[in-house]
């Protein structure tokens, strides 16, 4: 992206080296569940979102995610009460 002071300008470049596509496709998928946990009210999806975040899963196991999550969403219940 190339930002000046006209704007925004997208700059095309080709397709991503199979290394990069691959850890970028990882993380669009957590970005389209927690879409998908906004938009379809969904505690599943935004566990699931969670569960499969690189930096959470790099340093807590999935029940410690699941504990975690938990917590957070009863500690937010309150400002959560459309889902």
């Amino acid at each position: 992206m190339l930002v000046d002071g006209t704007g925004l300008h997208p700059i095309r470049f080709g397709p991503l080296p199979p290394q990069l596509a691959a850890l970028d496709a990882a993380h669009m998928y957590v970005h389209e569940l927690l879409v998908e946990a906004v938009l379809e009210r969904s505690r599943e999806a935004a566990l699931h979102a969670l569960l499969l975040d690189p930096l959470t899963a790099a340093v807590c196991s999935p029940a410690e995610i699941r504990s975690m999550f938990d917590e957070m969403w009863e500690a937010e219940r309150a400002d959560l009460a459309a889902f």
